[in-house]
């Protein structure tokens, strides 16, 4: 695993962990994820849902 790919996921699991989701899609397009040419500011925006307290996270376009 590439040090950059390491570093984004704990930077990923921190986000996740604060619901931070924003954040998480930068960190997943760090970890070679999200695919070039995506509309990041279209995810980021992106509604949670939440279930019993948990975000049901919805990765796909």
């Amino acid at each position: 695993m590439k040090k950059e790919h390491q570093i984004a996921m704990l930077a990923s699991i921190i986000h996740i962990v604060n619901g931070d989701w924003g954040a998480l899609v930068y960190d997943l397009t760090s970890m070679d994820v999200v695919r070039p040419g995506t509309n990041l500011r279209e995810c980021d925006k992106g509604e949670v849902n939440y279930i019993d307290g948990i975000p049901d996270i919805k990765f796909s376009l």
